[in-house]
């Protein structure tokens, strides 16, 4: 450690030399005041020749000072730091550009409005204004409409408020409507909406196919009739005031040595239909199939029937197909045995038997209205 003037400037130098007087590293160098709440100053020139303040350690509150000709510009403190002027960041802090980002605040400042609110005046449905110094504004209660408590047989249907939210006028009425009421349909027409009917819920059946007939001789036979199909819709009637309803007729029963007739579709108007079913097949392997919904919410295809039998004595039997309003009917054996009819709506018919045996009509269609108020 030295101190020395080189005829220029001053020099305080930590210096350690070796047992041959080369330098060593001797350590950091510490400048400290060991006096109790004292500090550590470095002052210099002020630029007019007297001495300014540049660095101060306040020993007594722990803060450290920096200046700029004796004026204090940044101080330490417990929390953080204390900046007297502004700050110049040609980088970026927390990885932010400051002096981009700023820049997109200038125009807030410039167009921001300055000033002292001098009164404040009431607008509509307001009172207490117009206000220069303390005041108190009132919005009045506009609301013409008592409390009601109804009962469960009746709901809150509207409600009517004013320009301000407030409650002007309640309409109740009665929960729940009137009960449903239904139109069933065994034959065509036209459905006509009731006073007051807002939906429907609609079931088409359509008709079941009626049932083969083989000829007359040993080891021919024929098929039963398959059954109708099935559908379900729910329908918005508000704007509608009449449907035509088609109700699908029973497949007739096949004649000797031909197939059965197929099943008439049912339909209430463009809305939903079911096809019926398959008539029953003279001397073939094919079954008759069942018929299909369409534009239902829900619905099912009608059973497919037994296919034909060929044996030497055509004495085994075959069923219709089903339906969900019917029971199908069967074939009849031995021959000459006349077949089983089927009972309720679109269902197939029976096949019949050879040497005399009559075959059975599908079950015909129908159509049912549920209608909701």
């Amino acid at each position: 450690m030295q101190m020395y003037f080189d005829g220029n400037d001053n020099y305080i130098e930590a210096l350690g030399r070796g047992s041959l007087g080369s330098t060593e590293d001797v350590g950091h160098l510490y400048i400290q005041n060991n006096n109790n709440d004292h500090d550590v100053i470095i002052r210099s020139d002020d630029g007019s020749g007297g001495l300014a303040t540049y660095f101060q350690a306040d020993g007594s509150s722990g803060e450290a000072q920096l200046f700029h000709y004796g004026s204090e510009k940044l101080n330490t403190t417990s929390t953080g730091i204390d900046v007297t002027g502004n700050v110049v960041v040609s980088g970026t802090v927390d990885g932010r550009d400051v002096a981009s980002d700023g820049s997109k605040l200038d125009g807030i400042a410039s167009g921001a409005q300055t000033g002292t609110v001098t009164s404040v005046a009431t607008g509509s449905g307001l009172t207490g204004g117009t206000i220069t110094g303390s005041g108190t504004i009132t919005h009045a209660d506009t609301s013409t409409q008592a409390s009601v408590s109804n009962s469960g047989s009746t709901f809150i249907q509207s409600v009517t408020l004013d320009d301000f939210g407030h409650v002007t006028a309640l309409t109740s009425a009665a929960a729940g409507g009137s009960a449903p009421t239904i139109q069933v349909f065994t034959s065509s027409g036209t459905w006509t909406k009731p006073s007051g009917c807002k939906g429907v819920k609609v079931t088409v059946q359509g008709g079941g196919g009626g049932g083969g007939r083989p000829d007359n001789f040993a080891g021919n036979n024929a098929g039963s009739g398959a059954g109708g199909g099935f559908g379900v819709k729910f329908i918005d009637v508000g704007a509608v005031a009449s449907v035509t309803v088609t109700v699908g007729a029973a497949g007739s029963t096949g004649g000797l040595s031909s197939n059965g007739g197929t099943g008439g579709t049912s339909s209430f108007g463009a809305y939903v239909s079911a096809t019926g079913g398959g008539g029953g097949l003279y001397n073939s392997s094919t079954r008759a199939t069942g018929g299909s919904p369409s534009g239902h919410d829900w619905g099912v295809q009608g059973g497919n029937a037994h296919n034909a039998v060929q044996t030497g004595y055509g004495d085994s039997e075959n069923h219709a197909g089903f339906s969900l309003l019917g029971t199908p009917g069967k074939q009849i054996q031995p021959a000459n045995s006349s077949a089983l009819s089927g009972t309720g709506y679109g269902a197939g018919g029976g096949a019949g038997t050879y040497n005399g045996g009559g075959a059975t009509a599908g079950g015909p269609g129908i159509v049912i209205v549920e209608e909701f108020y």
